[in-house]
């Protein structure tokens, strides 16, 4: 029965001074990076999606060890060298350089590529964007449109109450909780918004991340951080303010501005605590 196995692999790339045939060196603690830093330098995190049948003698659908080999060996070079170019390459344009390099030496089991590009920023290829070409690095040059699945984190602060006004005091203090206090309560959420973005021939999303995070701030956050949602915002009036529904509420105010600006949005995902999120729509990314 098919599987999906997922490995994260975390890379730091050194700069010129401290590089070291870095590819060959001993490995030591692959958990926080490898290669390790040394004096400033930059940490990525990829994780890998691979999706077939397991050995039915080993269990393995591949060896860790395989994955982390072929992904530091495929793409520590295109980092450095990007970095050598002046890091003039769009990020896109990179992350399908590395797919391309991970199908040939991972094979026809891998499927997705996430890359971190900070803690809170990540692009996204998967194997259901390729292109029809018999060459993955032929393919990555094409000039037919591409995309990347882009997530980019916000946070907000505001403050709620849960009640439904058609229903007695008793039954709102049953189901809510101390979440129907009078005076309402407050969280920190975390937004997370998912975004399919066609990307052009040279690698340039249609969307980029500081035209995005503009959207969002325009639309969501200036509209609902430090503010009372039932008594503040007009788009909760006569709508309770679960997480649920402040979900959903996010995508609708965000959806026209980002298809304006060439993308769609794939979903939207709310924190109210760090146990507890609400992702609309499920089936979006």
């Amino acid at each position: 029965m098919p599987v999906r196995l997922t490995r994260t692999v975390r890379i730091t790339v050194n700069p010129l001074s401290s590089r070291e045939n870095a590819v060959g060196s001993a490995r030591h603690n692959t958990f926080a990076s490898w290669p390790a830093p040394k004096g400033i330098a930059t940490w990525y995190e990829f994780d890998v999606v691979l999706e077939g049948e397991p050995d039915r003698e080993t269990g393995y659908l591949m060896g860790i060890d395989v994955v982390d080999r072929v992904v530091r060996e495929r793409t520590l070079p295109l980092l450095e060298q990007a970095f050598d170019d002046g890091n003039r390459m769009p990020a896109p344009a990179l992350l399908f350089l590395i797919a391309a390099g991970l199908e040939e030496g991972l094979g026809s089991m891998f499927r997705q590529l996430a890359w971190r590009i900070t803690p809170r920023h990540q692009i996204t290829w998967s194997s259901t964007q390729k292109e029809a070409s018999s060459d993955a690095r032929e393919t990555m040059s094409t000039n037919t449109e591409r995309h990347v699945l882009i997530r980019d984190r916000f946070e907000f602060s505001a403050s709620h109450r849960l009640h439904c006004p058609d229903q007695s005091d008793e039954w709102n203090r049953e189901t809510f909780g101390k979440c129907n206090n009078p005076n309402g309560h407050g969280h920190n959420y975390e937004l997370e918004v998912a975004v399919d973005c066609p990307v052009d021939a040279n690698g340039l999303p249609a969307l980029p991340i500081e035209q995005l995070e503009c959207i969002v701030e325009e639309h969501v956050i200036s509209k609902l951080d430090h503010r009372h949602l039932n008594d503040d915002c007009p788009e909760f009036a006569n709508l309770n303010p679960s997480v649920e529904n402040i979900t959903v509420t996010c995508h609708g105010m965000l959806q026209e501005a980002i298809s304006r600006a060439g993308a769609r949005l794939a979903t939207t995902t709310v924190w109210e605590t760090g146990k507890t999120s609400c992702t609309y729509p499920v089936s979006g990314a």
